[in-house]
Order: C-alpha cells, then structure tokens, then sequence
C-alpha cells in the first residue's frame, strides 16, 4: 500500500480539552478510506487540521517533493448564491491562474455528474446534491491530491445519494478522497479502507471487508410463511434460545455464525418444511467495538 500522506502525532485542544489526542496513520494512494465514528468523535476537527484550517500540534509528511493539495468540503458547500455554476468555475480559474489545469469547465460538468443546462442556473437554485457535485469539480480543477468530504450523504434522498456516492467514487482516478460519516451503511458501497475513530483517536484501519466482517452481529432471515416460536424447536440444538427471535414472517438469530453455520441452517429449515426468501448478515457497529475490544481479527 503505497502512501499519499502520513500523519505524526496529530494534537488538538479546545479549551484544554482533547479533540484530537496524539493521532497517527497513513493515507493510501488513489483510494477511498472511509472516517467512521459517532458523532463528536473528532472527523471533522481531523479533516480540518489536515486541510490546515486549524493550528495544531505534529505534522503532515506528504509522500511528493512538496506539500499536497487539498480541498475540504462541508455537508453543505457555500458558494456566492448571485452566480452561475460556470460563472463561479470561471472565476476560480481566474484566481487560480494555474496554466497546469488539465480541464475545461465542460470536462468539468461532465465529471462531475451536472448537465449542460445546470452550467447556467444560479447556484441558489441548486439542490444539496448539486452543490456537492460543483465543490468536487472545483476540487479537480486545482488538481487536488487529497479530497475531504465531511458527511456528503447527510440529509439527502435515496437516489441523490447513490448519485453523488457514483460521482465520488470516480473521483478516486485522480485522487485520494478521505469521507466521513456516522453510519458505514451510507457509504460501505464505495470504500476501500475504514479508520475507525473514537474519542479522537484511530483506533482501527483496515480494508473495509474485514471491517464489515467485525460488524456482523447475526442473522435475518424473511420467510414466505408464517412460524411461531414453537416451530423451531430442530434449532435449539445447536443455538440458544436467548439467541433466537421470531416475528412473524422473519427469524433473527443474534450470534455470530459462519458461512458454513448459514447454510447449515437453511439446509435445516427446508428439511422442516419452513421456506426462506432472502437472508443477510446483520451488521451493527456496537458489534464491531464489542468484536475488537475481544481482541478479534483486530490488526
């Protein structure tokens, strides 16, 4: 894993409480890593020190003869509501002056997901998602190495966040991109790698499999016909009743099972004449931080 920066002992006080507590990891090169954590974990002070926003205490070594470039964007992106998106790019290549862009404003609207009539709306008049969408293009067109995102999925519908998750993930050609969020589920789709944080604090980096693995808590299964409790005396026998809940047309075991139990299990029911539909794998971050605190698969 090649790096793109390295963060030394990365400290931060408000009112001399610590934020960020002698933080150090890697940033892998053109990858997605995932900044997971509760809320007030420290993500977004982490993602400010890093853009250097905010003073603090280390230091950033960038993999490169200089320093990196990096763009930091909010959940919601300000942007001068009295223009246009290609007013506002325009403008920005006016104050970059960068002869070493490699885009045209078109390339740019293209990349990122907006079409040729929003180049002429008035930024107030974009949505959420849009907004988003024009902040990455502005990222590409300084040639940005490391994208911040802070919680871009937060309060979008469904299908505007599954566009701006595609549009993201093609970022990562030409760039790292570091994204924050409270819920892996938003954007496990993406990822490449997981930092877990808690109390400002790395506590966990790993590939976002072997991430999800830890966060298996059991199983759900739905069913195409009803069963009562009594039904399911045949798994008893190699599960505790504590372990099972029946509601309706669905069981859910909360155990940690292998695949091999899985299939054993339905292998099981079909002998017992109760049919299944679909199956997944429940995953909860308390069984992640139960799973590393046991010492499990944790690196």
């Amino acid at each position: 894993m090649k790096s793109l920066l390295k963060l030394h002992n990365i400290c931060k006080k408000y009112n001399n409480i610590n934020v960020i507590n002698n933080l150090s990891f890697e940033l892998p090169n053109k990858c997605i890593i995932g900044l997971i954590g509760e809320n007030g974990c420290g993500k977004t002070t982490l993602m400010k020190c890093i853009s250097q926003l905010i003073s603090f205490e280390g230091n950033l070594e960038w993999n490169a003869s200089k320093p990196g470039k990096t763009s930091y964007i909010t959940d919601v992106p300000s942007f001068p509501p009295y223009m246009t998106g290609e007013e506002f790019l325009k403008f920005a290549l006016d104050v970059i002056n960068d002869n070493e862009n490699k885009y045209t404003i078109n390339e740019i609207f293209e990349k990122v997901n907006l079409g040729i009539y929003d180049k002429d709306k008035l930024i107030s008049n974009y949505s959420r998602g849009m907004k988003q969408k024009l902040a990455i293009g502005m990222s590409l067109l300084i040639g940005s190495d490391l994208l911040l995102l802070d919680e871009p999925t937060s309060a979008l519908d469904p299908l505007a966040r599954l566009d701006i998750l595609q549009v993201i993930k093609a970022q990562r050609e030409f760039c790292s991109i570091l994204i924050s969020s409270h819920d892996i589920n938003s954007i496990s789709e993406i990822v490449d790698y997981v930092a877990f944080m808690q109390r400002g604090e790395i506590i966990y980096f790993n590939k976002i499999n072997d991430f999800l693995k830890l966060c298996e808590k059991g199983l759900e299964i739905d069913l195409i016909n009803e069963v009562s409790f009594e039904d399911l005396d045949f798994l008893f026998k190699y599960l505790k009743k504590d372990d099972i809940i029946v509601d309706n047309k669905k069981i859910i075991i909360n155990r940690l099972l292998s695949n091999k139990d899985i299939v054993y299990i339905c292998r099981c029911m079909v002998k017992n004449d109760i049919y299944y539909k679909n199956f997944c794998n429940k995953k909860s971050i308390n069984a992640f931080l139960q799973n590393i605190n046991d010492g499990e698969n944790f690196e």
